[in-house]
């Protein structure tokens, strides 16, 4: 547990943050620099809508907030791509979400923005019927449900989507409780486990009173065979507390947590048909590792912050319902590896499905070459910048150079008015030389922000907008 937390907890100011609540701090910025009600606000519907936080943040550190607001924003450029002028388009995203759908239009294609799906239909071979709210219906050969199977739970479907256990489990563990005070950390070796990364076991069936149950998470490290295990345990005051109370120490408690979290374990896997052996589960445990937020930490009684991704960012739940109407797209945001509610379960199931998309309808000739299309840009943005970040400091270096060396020979005698003088020639020499690697990295970035251009260009084309008009 501790490994997974020291990349944060140990930094400079990280005891300070983790002793007040993110309200708090607001209030206190808001007194610094004067911030409107409008700002903190947003703040709060921010965290609200990442992963359902309370309306207020009383009981969420500031340490925890700011770790959950660097996780997911400094992985973005990892799965999405960047260009330079890519993102910035005249009137906003709606602007560019219309020129999308624009372009579907053109391509004999429908997308509805602006009612919601209650039924989706797909009994025949050669077609799908979406019926709306307002009870009109339109049909079409194929369609793309953009968003997550959770958020969508309302659409009922026909013929209904398998309940296998292959698919239910990632889904029925999904949404946060603000109570879940208490957690717990179980290791194995090796794994026992089947699924890997996201919630492995929907909550039982018939909820115990007393009783260890949860959404669960693979935290294993990555090319490690141990098996690490983390339940944000639900109904902590009742079925937790109650187990707990028999114990007559720390061990016994231990003893009664990991008992009931087994057995948890072995009924549902039993239930669904799994071919796990329970003794697995007994043979290859290792031990339990209990968080009880509640005597360990005042602000964070609701914990419902889950760690970072692998270097391998997966959107497990709706590719596994691909094979299940093949007239069907799941194109919403589904978690991340290890059980993530994170933006890059998003981006990285937008970029499968577009491949999908794309290749279905002919435009690419499959979803590799999509793939090897999109890193290529990726690549070519990420040498464009680095070609101006060394053109930039090669401005700085020389300044510096020049000031140090007039220091130098100022306090020898020698005046630096003239860049004539003999000391300046092997400085000189350096520049030039140094000057003309800079001119070859300057015609190389205008090549590439050229490809990079032509490239958006094509997309612009594509949606019907001029990317770079603003």
């Amino acid at each position: 547990m501790a490994s997974l937390r020291d990349d944060y907890w140990n930094s400079l100011g990280a005891a300070e943050l983790d002793n007040i609540s993110i309200e708090q701090w607001m209030q206190q910025q808001q007194q610094m620099y004067l911030w409107t009600s409008d700002s903190l606000q947003a703040i709060r519907d921010w965290f609200w809508l990442i992963e359902s936080y309370p309306s207020t943040l009383y009981n969420i550190s500031a340490l925890h907030g700011s770790v959950v607001l660097y996780k997911r924003l400094r992985l973005l450029s990892a799965e999405g791509l960047y260009t330079k002028g890519l993102y910035r388009w005249e009137g906003g995203t709606g602007t560019f979400v219309e020129a999308i759908r624009a372009a579907f239009v053109r391509l004999g294609g429908l997308i509805s923005t602006s009612c919601q799906v209650v039924a989706i239909d797909y009994t025949d071979p050669d077609q799908v019927i979406v019926t709306l709210v307002t009870g009109a219906t339109m049909t079409a050969k194929k369609i793309v449900v953009a968003t997550s199977l959770p958020s969508a739970s309302y659409i009922s479907y026909n013929p209904s989507l398998p309940t296998s256990p292959n698919y239910m489990a990632l889904f029925k563990s999904i949404i946060p409780s603000d109570n879940a005070a208490a957690q717990i950390i179980m290791t194995w070796n090796p794994k026992w486990y089947l699924l890997q990364g996201n919630t492995i076991l929907p909550d039982p069936l018939t909820q115990p009173a007393c009783g260890v149950y949860g959404p669960v998470f693979d935290v294993s490290p990555g090319n490690s065979t141990d098996g690490v295990l983390r339940i944000i345990i639900l109904d902590v005051q009742r079925s937790y507390d109650c187990l707990t109370k028999v114990a007559t120490s720390n061990i016994s408690k231990n003893a009664e947590v990991t008992k009931s979290a087994k057995d948890w374990f072995k009924s549902m896997y039993s239930l669904f048909g799994f071919p796990v052996v329970s003794s697995s589960i007994d043979d290859f445990f290792i031990e339990t590792d209990i968080w009880d937020w509640r005597t360990r930490k005042q602000f964070l009684p609701g914990v419902t912050y889950y760690f970072p991704p692998s270097s391998t960012l997966v959107a497990h739940g709706n590719v596994l319902r691909t094979a299940i109407a093949k007239r069907i797209y799941w194109g919403g945001a589904e978690r991340a590896v290890n059980g993530l509610h994170w933006i890059e379960g998003a981006i990285q199931r937008g970029n499968d499905v577009a491949c999908e998309v794309l290749a279905d309808i002919g435009l690419v000739p499959n979803c590799t070459v999509y793939s090897n299309w999109l890193q290529y840009l990726a690549l070519l943005a990420q040498n464009t910048t680095s070609f101006q970040n060394l053109l930039t400091l090669r401005t700085q270096n020389l300044e510096l150079l020049n000031q140090f060396v007039c220091q130098i020979v100022t306090q020898t005698g020698y005046t630096c008015l003239s860049q004539k003088q003999p000391w300046r020639h092997p400085i000189t020499a350096v520049e030039n030389q140094t000057q003309t690697l800079i001119n070859m990295a300057i015609t190389q970035s205008e090549e590439i922000e050229g490809l990079v251009r032509s490239a958006a260009l094509l997309v612009g084309k594509l949606v019907g907008l001029n990317i770079f008009s603003n």
